[in-house]
């Protein structure tokens, strides 16, 4: 939700770790975000990404105090880069971890960030479905797999961290799949159609969704949002109730 919270007495000794719960989902293993120092780091500050002074260099290069960049890097591998969280049917919902040291100080700060929301202003529930690399399709997690989503924001991951290219589809009320699209396409606007069908050789109903990928901002902005809204909207500014029906279908 944006929300930080600070702490304020740990011991550089000991090893800190962090397990993430989210409603509707188990909770995730431990993740390690501070690795126990041994008593020569802690003598000599190498590897201590608190950033407290020292005459050691950690790159290995000039003499000097390092700088935040190079404390960090000391212990920056031995470090988690993500969480996972699983729904009921155990299908996975990875949460990324980004570290980094906050102003002067050097506070620890770590991030925890869904890669990508799925953001519904169309009005009408929504479902999503993974296509990955391989080209197996997945409910994701968060939503039985023949259910929709309502209308809210949806953390979405790939089922594998490893995914750099996944594909998606998506579905609004009850009509057809789209087409697979991906959603590294930071920037792209489009609209794209969506067949349901009317029954009783009635021609079928198309939903016309816009679709914008962007980046989010502030506490957000290392997630990806996905907002899918009406491609066409009308406001009524009189006082009179209307109607609307398409041409040809009255």
């Amino acid at each position: 939700r944006g929300e930080s919270v600070s702490l304020h007495e740990l011991g550089l000794a000991s090893t800190l770790q962090l397990r993430v719960e989210i409603a509707g989902f188990r909770g995730s293993s431990p993740a390690i975000i501070h690795v126990g120092l041994t008593e020569e780091e802690l003598r000599h500050g190498l590897g201590n990404e608190f950033g407290s002074a020292t005459n050691a260099n950690v790159g290995g290069g000039s003499s000097g105090p390092p700088s935040l960049d190079e404390l960090l890097y000391a212990s920056r591998t031995r470090l988690h880069q993500a969480v996972t969280v699983t729904d009921a049917r155990g299908a996975p919902l990875h949460l990324l971890l980004h570290h980094s040291a906050h102003g002067m100080d050097a506070a620890r700060c770590v991030s925890v960030y869904a890669q990508f929301w799925m953001v519904n202003r169309t009005g009408l529930p929504i479902a999503y479905k993974e296509e990955s690399v391989m080209g197996a399709e997945l409910a994701r997690a968060g939503q039985a797999a023949n259910d929709e989503v309502n209308a809210r924001p949806f953390l979405f991951s790939f089922a594998s961290q490893d995914e750099d290219d996944g594909r998606v589809r998506v579905r609004l009320s009850k009509s057809s799949w789209s087409p697979a699209f991906s959603l590294n396409s930071v920037g792209r606007i489009g609209t794209m159609s969506l067949r349901e069908s009317a029954g009783l050789n009635r021609p079928d109903i198309v939903y016309e969704v816009g679709l914008h990928v962007g980046k989010g901002r502030g506490a957000f902005r290392r997630t990806t949002v996905i907002t899918y809204m009406a491609a066409y909207m009308l406001v009524n500014l009189s006082r009179t109730d209307l109607r609307v029906a398409q041409a040809h279908f009255v």
